[in-house]
């Protein structure tokens, strides 16, 4: 059985983190070696409650990273200390279903890269002004922009690590949730078999969503049009 490393980057979610690492760890159908959670250095103190929570648990990792806050370099620190055969991607605010974590990894033994969809059967969002704002504009991403999937902006996936470190890392794991987008083009560049599996986001109970739509809508499109751009370039 296959290993599973999940990385949760935190920042501000001490309401919902330790609730959450318990739910992933009563999972028992598949095997997860690790929840490796890198805190932001959060002013609600994230990661020492974790560490304070869980200190006697070996299967729970935390890194709290000091200096500006970034998302991706966070998910990047995890990936580069996790150790197991699978890496799985996702939100620390309760927006990723944790039931769904067996369903990402028994597809991925047929692919190399598994996504939550919202965009699928099955799949949906809470805040429906939301989900059909991020609907049209994944559409746009897939059929304008040449993206993979239909949800190019998840952020919730299972990846296979040796296929995920054939990657240049750094160059994807930077900045907010435009990394999403990075990882899903390169991965398709790089040849990589991607399937997609139904979620439903929830909204969150506790804390306050660091997202920020418009901005999030207006940094995706340039990084969508700068991967084209760089793309191209190196074709010609």
């Amino acid at each position: 059985m296959k290993t599973i490393s999940i990385i949760i980057p935190t920042f501000n979610e001490s309401e919902n983190i330790v609730k959450l690492i318990r739910q992933i760890l009563k999972i028992k159908s598949v095997s997860i070696q690790e929840v490796i959670v890198v805190d932001d250095d959060s002013p609600d103190k994230t990661g020492y409650i974790v560490k304070k929570v869980f200190h006697q648990n070996d299967r729970v990792v935390c890194y709290v990273r000091k200096g500006e806050p970034d998302l991706g370099k966070s998910i990047l620190m995890g990936i580069e200390h996790a150790r197991g055969d699978v890496v799985v991607g996702m939100d620390g605010d309760f927006n990723h279903d944790v039931r769904i974590i067996p369903t990402l990894i028994d597809v991925l033994s047929s692919a190399d890269l598994v996504v939550a969809s919202r965009f699928v059967t099955g799949g949906g969002m809470q805040k429906k002004t939301r989900y059909w704002i991020s609907y049209f504009f994944n559409l746009v991403l897939k059929n304008l922009f040449r993206f993979p999937i239909i949800d190019n902006t998840s952020g919730y996936y299972a990846v296979s690590a040796k296929k995920l470190h054939s990657l240049d890392l750094k160059s994807i794991y930077h900045g907010y949730g435009e990394y999403c987008l990075r990882l899903l083009f390169y991965a398709k560049q790089m040849g990589f078999h991607i399937k997609t599996v139904p979620v439903y986001y929830t909204a969150r109970s506790y804390g306050v969503s660091k997202s920020h739509f418009f901005r999030m809508v207006y940094t995706y499109t340039y990084t969508a049009i700068l991967l084209n751009l760089t793309s191209k370039t190196k074709v010609q």
